[in-house]
C-alpha cells in the first residue's frame, strides 16, 4: 500500500429493504490486518448512510520476542502455516478459540458473544457467556503474537447528502461515500530487541568470568603464601628449639 493516495469506495445500503425504512441507517467500519479476527460493531465507527466520509489511517506495527524474553510472545503465523493454513493468527483470536472449545465442552453451544469462525451451534439464549474461569485460563494460555499490526482511523464528514434530497426518505440513506486516506498515514512502530545480543553477552559473561578468576587466582596465591611463611615459621621454631636443648 502507497503511503501517498486514496481508496474510494460507494456502499448502497438499499433502505427501501428495510422493514422501517425511514430509521437511520447505519454503517460499521473496522480497518484491521488480514490475518487479525475484529469485530465491527464493537471496535469499529459508526457511520451514518447519506454522507461522504474522509477516513484518515494509522498503523502500528509491534514486534515482539519469544521466551525467555520478557514479552514472551507466540509466533502463531508459524504454527498456522505448520497446520496448513488452520489456527488461530493472534492472541485474541486464539483466546476466542479456546473459549469456543471450553463452551463446547460444558454448554454444548457457543456464546453469541465469541467471535471466532467455525462450524459449531450457537446458544439461543443470549444470556449464557463463558465463565470468568474460563475467560482468566484462556487469557492466560493465549500469549501475544510475535508480530503485529493494527490500525486506528479516525474520520470527517466531507459532505452532506441528504441536503439535495428534499422529502425522498430513500435519497437521503441511499448512498455512503467512504474515501480512505493515506497521505496522512502514521506508521508507528514498536520494536522490542534484547537488551544484548548473542556476541555482546558472552563477552559479558566472559568479563565477569575473567574477573571472577582472576581475583580467585590471586586469592589463591595469597593464601598459598600464607600457608608458605606458616609452615617457615613453624619449621624456624623447632630448629631454635633443638639447639636450646642441646646447649
Amino acid at each position: 500500500m502507497p503511503l501517498i493516495g486514496k481508496i474510494s469506495l460507494l456502499l448502497k445500503p438499499q433502505p427501501e429493504n428495510y422493514l422501517v425504512y425511514f430509521d437511520l441507517v447505519l454503517v460499521h467500519i473496522l480497518l484491521h490486518e488480514s490475518h487479525s479476527l475484529a469485530n465491527p460493531f464493537l471496535e469499529g465507527i459508526t457511520l451514518e448512510a447519506g454522507k461522504s466520509y474522509n477516513i484518515f489511517v494509522e498503523q502500528r506495527v509491534t514486534q515482539r520476542l519469544p521466551a525467555p524474553y520478557q514479552t514472551n510472545c507466540k509466533d502463531y503465523l508459524k504454527i498456522w502455516k505448520k497446520n496448513g493454513g488452520y489456527g488461530p493468527l493472534t492472541g485474541k483470536a486464539c483466546a476466542e478459540e479456546c473459549k469456543m472449545e471450553k463452551m463446547l465442552e460444558t454448554k454444548g453451544c457457543v456464546a453469541q458473544t465469541i467471535n471466532y469462525p467455525g462450524n459449531y451451534t450457537i446458544c439461543d439464549d443470549e444470556e449464557i457467556h463463558p465463565s470468568v474461569d474460563v475467560i482468566t485460563k484462556c487469557s492466560l494460555q493465549c500469549k501475544e503474537a510475535c508480530n503485529e499490526v493494527a490500525y486506528n482511523i479516525r474520520h470527517e464528514v466531507q459532505y452532506d447528502q441528504t441536503k439535495k434530497c428534499g422529502k425522498d426518505e430513500h435519497c437521503k440513506y441511499k448512498d455512503l461515500y467512504l474515501n480512505f486516506l493515506f497521505n496522512r498515514l502514521e506508521v508507528e512502530r514498536v520494536l522490542h530487541q534484547p537488551r544484548y545480543e548473542s556476541v555482546e553477552m558472552f563477552s559479558y559473561i566472559g568479563g565477569y568470568m575473567g574477573m571472577w578468576l582472576g581475583l580467585s587466582l590471586v586469592a589463591i596465591f595469597d593464601f598459598a603464601e600464607t600457608l608458605l611463611a606458616l609452615v617457615t615459621y613453624m619449621c624456624r621454631n623447632k630448629k631454635m628449639k633443638k639447639a636450646v636443648l642441646k646447649c
